[in-house]
């Protein structure tokens, strides 16, 4: 008798409650021990901060109208079911290991608006200042982030490259 469990799925879902789970876990760490917009150097690149995003990726929109955010969490909200369709009838462990991994930050970020109002950020990645005579020559620093948005922004890249060397594959298999 075959079972009708589909492994593909059990893996995504397995993928999916580590990223909740770590995300929760993370947050909570950093919650529970830096006072808000402390900062702790972890080495001249790496941060780990107490910030409250109330926008949305990387704190766009943070002072958004009530109608950009509505138009924002309606097409997060369409996407999450279409997401979940694709994660419930995934064949392969790629894809559906990808989407649990997007389906698991997205849930840890909504959790977070939930429960805080806002998402909890705590990894704050910089370039520090480097000049050549008295010309500024790179300094770089990107928005503070979170596991949940890490497994996304992972997920989502993974999901891309599985996608384009499938396509490849079938379209040089059709000529």
């Amino acid at each position: 008798m075959r079972d009708n469990v589909n492994t593909a799925s059990v893996k995504g879902g397995f993928v999916l409650l580590c990223v909740l789970i770590i995300d929760q876990i993370t947050k909570s760490l950093v919650i529970n021990n830096l006072s808000l917009h402390e900062i702790i150097a972890v080495c001249p690149c790496l941060n780990i901060v107490h910030f409250r995003n109330i926008g949305i990726s990387f704190g766009m929109l943070s002072n958004g109208n009530t109608w950009q955010l509505a138009v924002i969490w309606t097409t997060v909200g369409a996407l999450l079911v279409y997401l979940i369709r694709q994660f419930v009838t995934a064949t392969h462990w790629i894809p559906s290991v990808c989407i649990g991994g997007i389906i698991g930050g997205a849930l840890g970020n909504v959790a977070d608006r939930v429960i805080y109002g806002s998402v909890i950020d705590f990894i704050d990645c910089y370039i520090k200042k480097l000049t050549l005579f008295s010309w500024t020559i790179l300094e770089w620093h990107w928005p503070a982030f979170n596991v949940a948005d890490s497994a996304i922004v992972v997920g989502v890249c993974c999901l891309m490259l599985y996608s384009l060397k499938n396509n490849k594959g079938s379209t040089s298999k059709r000529r």
